[in-house]
């Protein structure tokens, strides 16, 4: 693996895990990368693990006018903390009717960018990349590493059908994790309402529990074979 691209080598194992036949391009993200063939029933998947608001800005700007078939899946993080978020719409009317009770399924979530504007906000300065953040000691050392394990946990879910979850947060000082589970409740308070919204990881942990049980956010099918058991 060591001097290939990293999306190169990310496919690659996914390919050879799973049978899959996931495609790589090792360079900057353009919308025209975006296949216009999408639907809800064969969607994108974008993963964006980039350092700046600039970069997330281009990123949501490109999805500005697509409908739920681009379904982007954040990561970011600070010296020991981080968060992940998952989501493919950036339409309140359609948000506030996502949940589909009888079939216990969500056909939407918000964007990384519409449940956390924060995302957006520019650098004072520029950001140096996860190794030059960690020699200048302004990235914990596994912070990075335990950021990544939680992404593919979420991409493991998402093409199993899988997915309950929409967010989760991490703070490594304090070894504390807390997700944010699928539902109508969680989905109008980060699509409607800024007040509403969780700021840290420290809002969520002294938030009430959820007055609604979790669902799954709608997958077109399982697009990793199941596993077996060989007995």
């Amino acid at each position: 693996d060591i001097g290939y691209p990293k999306a190169q080598v990310l496919a690659l194992r996914y390919n050879l895990a799973f049978g899959d036949q996931f495609e790589w391009i090792h360079g900057a993200f353009d919308e025209t990368l975006l296949s216009k063939n999408a639907s809800a029933l064969a969607r994108n998947l974008l993963i964006g693990a980039v350092d700046t608001g600039k970069a997330r800005r281009t990123i949501a700007e490109a999805l500005k006018e697509r409908r739920d078939d681009v379904v982007w899946l954040d990561a970011g993080n600070g010296y020991d903390r981080g968060q992940v978020i998952i989501g493919n719409s950036f339409d309140r009317k359609e948000l506030r009717q996502s949940v589909e009770e009888n079939l216990n399924i969500a056909r939407c979530l918000p964007y990384p960018s519409l449940a956390l504007p924060e995302l957006l906000k520019s650098e004072r300065k520029p950001a140096p990349s996860c190794a030059q953040a960690v020699q200048e000691e302004v990235q914990g050392l596994f912070v990075n590493r335990f950021m990544a394990s939680i992404v593919g946990q979420y991409l493991y879910w998402f093409l199993q059908g899988q997915l309950s979850v929409s967010q989760t947060w991490v703070h490594l000082d304090k070894l504390e994790m807390v997700s944010v589970p699928i539902n109508q409740f969680n989905i109008d308070r980060y699509s409607t309402s800024t007040s509403a919204r969780a700021q840290s990881i420290d809002d969520l942990f002294d938030a009430d529990p959820d007055p609604v049980p979790e669902i799954s956010l709608i997958p077109a099918f399982p697009v990793l074979p199941q596993r077996t058991d060989p007995s």
